[in-house]
């Protein structure tokens, strides 16, 4: 099975091992190795495998194993006689045994002392799952199995399946999840993929709360030009109005039932559980959201890591995709872009979007994108100019505007006041001859009933006009 070759005071002894350990104990005596081979670590030895089943039987070995835990290991499958023999080879050559822990279990308890998956080293002994509620207990103590993550304590893989496994979980989920999970690979007959049994565990126990991490990616939309048939880049105002078929499409491509987590780089797979991309409104503009739950804090690091892989999912991924697929609307084909090649793109966290983006923009920024207004040469009564400009809010898709735009007007001291806050949200324009009728009739007839207001409203309405 092995070569032991070990060297002492220019004295060498090399030996294959299984071998009796008498034997063992008089060949090093006489190279002048006299301590007990308990007390001889693994680091002070070498071995080599000299057929197949050594090969495996050194990826067992642990740097803390001793040379007597090693020299008793190899002598196992020899001493055992006839199908015990037999079968223990073959747990190691196909790698089901994991240490020397493990393989002791199955000479004490038999072939079911395999069907265990992770040890826990928990204070001054270990537990090897599954276990049972009550063996869990006793481990811990009163602590929430819950709230007792894997990485809290130590822990390692018993054989190949439970290196798969620990794969598949997070370091970040609970003892209990692993305990459930590695219970589900017990279930006679189950042979779906582990990341399956290890979602099943987890909606089978209770949700544990989670911190959110939202990140914001400006939206571009392109649309066919009338007579060329090109695409060219559409007014932002169609992002707003079509949120919902937006929201719709994304969805549709990402899948439903999808996680995007799972494409993520291994290293940061651990603390994401799940990632959801959507839109979202923020002061009368859409943007891209990027929604992940957490199951740690990410570091800084880790953080800029993920930002470069969302907006790569962005230009070439996810996002590449979706830009190509018409987004189907009643002002024609869109298509919507989570990405583009400006110096000023970008995908920050939602505080930081906050203060770079929205808290810097610039008032000839802000300027431009507010909607023109037929407010020139309308009837200069302020309810109906606030009436005016509020349709023209609600045409924009710049509905959560409107009742802002409302009350501050209302609220102000001063017709001029009044007039000057409604253009914080509109551009006045003249009432031009292309305007549709209704529009039209709207902005040079409108429908208010003067007997409804109060003298004090009827004076503020009264007074001044925009020309």
């Amino acid at each position: 099975m092995l070569t032991l070759d070990i060297q002492r005071d220019g004295k060498h002894l090399s030996v294959e091992l299984p071998m009796p350990i008498d034997v063992l104990v008089g060949e090093l005596r006489a190279i002048g190795i006299n301590e007990p081979l308990n007390e001889i670590p693994q680091s002070k030895v070498s071995l080599q495998p000299i057929n197949e089943l050594g090969e495996h039987f050194v990826k067992m070995l642990q740097p803390d194993d001793t040379l007597l835990s090693i020299a008793l290991a190899c002598r196992e499958p020899e001493v055992l006689e006839g199908e015990p023999s037999r079968e223990l080879k073959e747990m190691i050559l196909e790698d089901r045994v994991s240490d020397l822990d493990h393989m002791a279990g199955y000479l004490k308890h038999g072939p079911a002392a395999l069907d265990h998956f992770i040890r826990l080293q928990l204070g001054g002994g270990h537990i090897d799952l599954p276990a049972t509620a009550e063996e869990l207990r006793a481990a811990v103590g009163e602590s929430d199995l819950n709230e007792i993550n894997l990485n809290d304590v130590h822990y390692h893989p018993l054989g190949e399946q439970g290196k798969k496994l620990l794969i598949a979980l997070s370091p970040y989920e609970s003892i209990a999840a692993a305990n459930l999970a590695c219970t589900l690979l017990t279930v006679p007959g189950v042979a779906a993929p582990l990341r399956e049994v290890v979602a099943s565990a987890l909606r089978l126990l209770p949700q544990r709360p989670m911190e959110t991490m939202s990140f914001i990616c400006p939206l571009t939309v392109s649309v066919e030009d009338g007579d060329s048939w090109d695409l060219v880049e559409g007014s932002p105002n169609l992002l707003v109005e079509h949120e919902d078929e937006i929201r719709d499409a994304l969805k549709d491509e990402v899948h439903e039932g999808k996680n995007m987590a799972d494409y993520l780089p291994d290293a940061l797979k651990p603390k994401i559980a799940s990632m959801e991309w959507d839109v979202t409104k923020v002061q009368g503009t859409l943007y891209g959201s990027i929604t992940c739950k957490l199951r740690a804090p990410l570091t800084n690091n880790e953080q800029s890591e993920l930002v470069k892989w969302i907006s790569g999912q962005n230009s070439d991924g996810l996002g590449e995709g979706f830009e190509q697929r018409p987004i189907k609307s009643s002002d024609g084909e869109l298509y919507v872009s989570l990405w583009h090649s400006g110096d000023d793109y970008y995908v920050l966290p939602e505080d930081e979007f906050q203060s770079r983006v929205l808290q810097t923009t610039s008032p000839a920024v802000l300027e431009s994108q507010k909607p023109d207004c037929p407010l020139l040469g309308a009837d200069g009564n302020v309810f109906n100019l606030i009436g005016i400009a509020s349709r023209t809010l609600r045409k924009n898709g710049l509905h959560d505007q409107v009742t802002e735009m409302r009350e501050r007007a209302m609220s102000s001291g001063s017709y001029d006041e009044a007039l000057g806050i409604i253009t914080d949200y509109v551009n006045p324009v003249f009432i031009h001859d292309d305007m549709d009728e209704e529009d039209d009739d709207w902005c040079r007839e409108p429908e208010y009933d003067e007997d409804d207001w109060t003298e004090e409203e009827q004076g503020f309405g009264e007074m001044g006009g925009m020309t």
